[in-house]
């Protein structure tokens, strides 16, 4: 019924020109990897792993009695701390952010005493109905602006994807379990999709309500090593997708 959108960026720290020998250099020059660390603590309760950019979490649409009662069906996540509705919760209404991955300096087996001149860092936000893109990009320029406006940092935006969220009572919710239950004997419903997806574009400016309907399984390794579908799903899907066809035709 929708999906979390998505802003995904790059924070680069420039302190040196080179990395430097931290005995010669040592208490006397900046470290870019330390540095980087402090912006992303602007921006990143590391104990909770909250936003803390001010205004995050206003205007956030919160879940109907229908989506709850949607998730309650919903199989039960498996070695998890939270409980069911909150796990769903989490990852459907919930926005997040997180860092991708951080690059500096030397990594390798041995020891190399450098003070890294430079750090880089990619994160993503997963945004949720009741954000909009541009205000987050206005929050993560502002908590960084000192540096920004010194040029010790660089700050460079690459996704850029809105959630969508259409209502739980649209008509062609019951005609694709009809579909769903026909081809495969049972039918459940995500309220909204944890993963980003441009559905957007339709809601916005076509001005129309937007349903996924994911073909795949729950254990197809999605993004990772090894991502399959396996034969009986696809044949599932291929049915769901007949039967669709001839309800829609029969109208």
């Amino acid at each position: 019924m929708g999906n979390r959108g998505g802003l995904g960026f790059r924070i680069t720290v420039n302190e040196n020109h080179y990395d430097l020998h931290s005995g010669n250099f040592g208490n006397v020059a900046p470290n870019a990897a330390i540095k980087l660390m402090q912006l992303l603590n602007r921006m990143i309760d590391f104990k909770s792993g909250r936003c803390l950019l001010p205004k995050f979490y206003d205007g956030i649409v919160q879940p109907t009695q229908q989506e709850l009662a949607w998730i309650d069906k919903l199989p039960s996540p498996a070695h998890s701390p939270f409980s069911k509705r909150e796990y769903y919760q989490r990852l459907m209404f919930t926005p997040t952010i997180n860092v991708n991955g951080i690059a500096s300096g030397h990594v390798g087996q041995r020891i190399k005493t450098i003070i890294p001149g430079r750090a880089t860092a990619m994160l993503d936000i997963r945004l949720v109905k009741g954000q909009q893109c541009k205000q987050i990009e206005k929050m993560i320029q502002q908590a960084l602006a000192p540096e920004l406006n010194n040029r010790r940092a660089e700050l460079e935006f690459l996704v850029e994807t809105s959630p969508s969220k259409s209502s739980p009572s649209i008509p062609i919710v019951n005609t694709l379990i009809q579909a769903v239950k026909h081809a495969t004997g049972d039918c459940l419903i995500e309220p909204v999709a944890g993963g980003t997806v441009p559905n957007y574009v339709w809601e916005s400016f076509l001005g129309v309500p937007v349903v996924s309907l994911p073909l795949g399984a729950a254990s197809q390794n999605a993004h990772a090593a090894n991502e399959n579908m396996p034969i009986h799903v696809f044949d599932e899907d291929i049915a769901i997708i007949a039967h669709l066809m001839a309800i829609l035709a029969n109208r």
